[in-house]
């Protein structure tokens, strides 16, 4: 059988089922800054038809090349390298391998994935704001980290808990964001210094908000301002 027979015979065989390329590692848990690499390799069981590899999505450039194993088969295999960033924490990566056919032109592909996980400090949202009204001031704040953050209060450099004067709800945002909403009665003559807090284990970060004052007119939202 002749070089092209096999290849040919070969094509017949993966129709049906190509085989899947192999991701290592199988899982993905660094911290947000780290580099990352990820190796995706693929069987090529005829070298002059090697399967063309591609990531999905293209975080960066990939590396490809085709090699011997021990025992003698040949693979192809790409390797992507890139910087975890808090922005791709529950990102699905996927490797595709696309074999081509030597039967009618026919294509024939398979694929693996993983699901990144990223660890990263909280990160305060810009668009948390207070409001005034004449007995009360209510301000919320959002964050979002790897592990989820917890939030407090600072008034006038006081932590604030729960009494009937000041009320602290928080809400969950999916697994990794929380918003926290504080209401408390307040003097008409007095503006606090207010600031929202978010932790978790790796850091915390703060924001200022900035309360409407007695004389700016009621309800009206004013933007915060980053530390």
């Amino acid at each position: 059988m002749t070089g092209t027979e096999r290849c040919i015979l070969i094509g017949c065989l993966l129709q049906d089922s190509p085989p899947k390329p192999k991701l290592t590692p199988e899982k993905v848990e660094v911290m947000e800054g780290t580099s990352v690499s990820l190796s995706c390799s693929a069987a090529a069981p005829c070298p002059k038809l090697p399967p063309n590899l591609t990531w999905t999505p293209k975080l960066s450039d990939s590396v490809d090349q085709l090699q011997e194993n021990e025992d003698q088969t040949k693979s192809v295999s790409s390797v992507l390298t890139f910087t975890a960033s808090h922005l791709y924490h529950g990102q699905k990566i996927t490797c595709k391998a696309l074999y081509k056919l030597q039967q009618g032109d026919i294509q024939k592909t398979s694929n693996t994935s993983l699901t990144l996980r990223v660890l990263y400090m909280p990160q305060i949202s810009g668009s948390g704001s207070c409001s005034r009204t004449a007995a009360e001031i209510s301000c919320s704040c959002e964050s979002r980290g790897n592990p989820s953050p917890s939030m407090e209060w600072h008034v006038s450099g006081l932590r604030v808990t729960n009494s009937t004067d000041r009320l602290i709800s928080e809400e969950q945002l999916g697994t990794t964001g929380v918003r926290s909403s504080l209401t408390m009665r307040h003097s008409q003559e007095d503006t606090p210094t207010l600031f929202c807090l978010s932790t978790n284990t790796l850091g915390s970060s703060s924001l200022r908000l900035l309360v409407p004052s007695p004389q700016q007119h009621w309800g009206k939202r004013v933007h915060v301002s980053l530390l």
